[in-house]
């Protein structure tokens, strides 16, 4: 889907912090998740687009936040868990 409104979530496995989700679309602005569908500290509010989404993918983004979490964990060089 594309265009100005689309929103867009997705789980970098290479980013070497804490397990999060990247939420975009619907704006300018890009918030970082965590698996509860919260933006993690010091970032913006989701827009009512945006949270919708969150709502909608709530169970995808808990179960692929968390399985990256873990393989971070375990990872070499991984996050460990440690905020960023």
């Amino acid at each position: 889907m594309s265009g100005k409104n689309a929103v867009r979530i997705g789980v970098h496995e290479d980013d070497a912090k804490l397990a999060h989700a990247h939420v975009t679309g619907a704006g300018d602005r890009e918030v970082r998740i965590g698996p509860n569908g919260h933006p993690l500290d010091g970032q913006l509010e989701l827009t009512r687009k945006q949270q919708q989404a969150v709502e909608h993918y709530e169970t995808w983004i808990r179960k692929a936040v968390r399985k990256l979490g873990r393989r971070n964990q375990v990872k070499p060089g991984g996050a460990g868990g440690e905020a960023g």
